[in-house]
């Protein structure tokens, strides 16, 4: 593994264990007796946490990271449903605290490499997913992380 990849692979690492450990606005706790306090408190309990790196030729990539929640039963699925339609109606309280962090490690990622880098895009939306056992309610976020890999005429390097 060369040092460029090993870099890459190192960024990427303490980025998701970032979003472990500090993801974005509101707490899963609250599921059952649903109160937001928007932006101030982590969703931090979810079920699963999914990522998704779509590297494009020209470097960049869209990022997707989805916080899944298992919907067993009528009180979770209204907390999900409360959740969802705060999301609606103030997406700005959940993607301003999410989009500090990212540009953060943008900035970090910037620096260490010498490239210049950008996140832009920012969006967030909320599901619900057919499951066999259950509903899946889905908080996920994407954005673009240009220049996230290196890149000459098409190719990754």
């Amino acid at each position: 593994m060369n040092a460029r990849t090993s870099l890459i692979l190192c960024l990427f690492i303490v980025l998701f264990a970032g979003l472990l450990f500090f993801p974005p606005s509101v707490t899963a706790n609250e599921l059952s007796s649903f109160s937001v306090q928007a932006a101030e408190e982590e969703i931090d309990d979810a079920d699963s946490i999914h990522v998704n790196i779509d590297l494009h030729e020209d470097g960049s990539a869209t990022w997707t990271i989805a916080y899944r929640y298992e919907l067993d039963d009528d009180v979770d699925q209204d907390a999900f449903d409360n959740l969802s339609a705060d999301i609606e109606e103030n997406p700005n309280d959940y993607l301003n605290p999410f989009q500090d962090r990212i540009n953060n490690t943008v900035a970090l990622a910037s620096e260490e490499t010498n490239r210049d880098m950008s996140a832009t895009q920012f969006a967030i939306s909320t599901s619900v997913e057919d499951d066999v056992l259950r509903d899946i309610g889905v908080v996920e976020y994407t954005y673009q992380w240009n220049g996230f890999a290196a890149a000459d005429n098409g190719e990754i390097s």
